[in-house]
């Protein structure tokens, strides 16, 4: 009866992931294609095909550019993770009219375009604004820093949500069982709560390094001119050098990267979640 019920459930879905699978496919096609077109600055979209603009992607300054946006990623889901775990504890544990204010207000915050956020805080962060101005003659903010701020501040309530969701599924007499048994309040945390929630955790934060990957906004605006992020660099090859190729190149690369880190976050929240189910059914 399941397997009726699954075959029909994918039957009636077919179109729309055909439609989907036709949506990206396209684009994707298409950025493969002008990738394999020879590189260059003002490159005609001719000749070919050939894999130059991929060999372009191992010369400066694609691989500078690619680990800095990984630490600064990196940096942004390790403080995102660190900032929105209180918060999502003192969420679920809220009842009533005031804990659906405050969803509201998390909710709101998503509601915001990037770039208007991004330059909501190039005004106080920036060069130009007197709190950023200050710190940096001061050598207390550095471009990266100043970019791992608005960046975290940017993924933060998507981090607090699914954080939340993972922990209005933990039974609470659960923690209250291990500390009726004597176990001290970090120790029920790391060892009851933490795993429960480990899902949850890894979804959010494939979320945060995918999307901290791919922001312009925040490193246009507020990163280093020296030293720009990935993105950047396609920017500039798109729009200044018109070096589509190698643009289409690093697009290609951006997009492996970022399907990849979902994949792994979504292979290890669904190991985690089975885990932890088979644990709960074992107990």
């Amino acid at each position: 009866m399941d397997l009726s019920r699954r075959r029909a459930s994918l039957l009636l879905a077919s179109p729309a992931l055909l439609a989907v699978a036709l949506a990206a496919a396209v684009p994707i096609g298409v950025l493969f294609r002008v990738a394999l077109f020879p590189p260059g600055p003002l490159a005609p979209l001719a000749g070919g095909p050939e894999a130059g603009s991929f060999a372009a992607l191992l010369d400066p300054p694609f691989p500078e550019a690619a680990m800095q946006t990984a630490r600064l990623a990196l940096l942004t889901t390790v403080l995102t993770a660190l900032l929105a775990f209180p918060a999502a504890v003192f969420l679920s544990r809220s009842r009533g009219l005031f804990r659906r204010a405050q969803r509201l207000l998390v909710m709101t915050a998503l509601l915001m375009s990037p770039v208007v956020h991004a330059y909501g805080w190039m005004l106080i962060l920036g060069p130009e604004g007197f709190p950023g101005a200050t710190l940096r003659r001061a050598g207390m903010l550095s471009p990266e820093a100043a970019s791992l701020v608005t960046l975290t501040a940017s993924f933060l309530p998507f981090m607090i949500l699914a954080l939340t969701a993972s922990l209005d599924r933990v039974d609470p007499t659960l923690a209250e069982a291990s500390r009726g048994l004597g176990a001290p309040p970090a120790s029920t945390f790391f060892r009851v709560t933490f795993p429960l929630v480990l899902p949850g955790l890894l979804a959010g934060a494939g979320f945060v390094m995918v999307g901290s990957l791919s922001a312009y906004a925040v490193p246009a605006l507020l990163g280093d001119p020296a030293s720009p992020a990935f993105v950047v660099e396609i920017y500039e090859r798109t729009a200044v050098s018109l070096d589509w190729p190698t643009a289409a190149a690093a697009s290609l690369a951006l997009l492996l990267s970022a399907m990849l880190l979902l994949t792994a976050a979504a292979l290890l929240s669904r190991r985690d979640g089975a885990r932890t189910a088979a644990g709960g059914t074992a107990a």
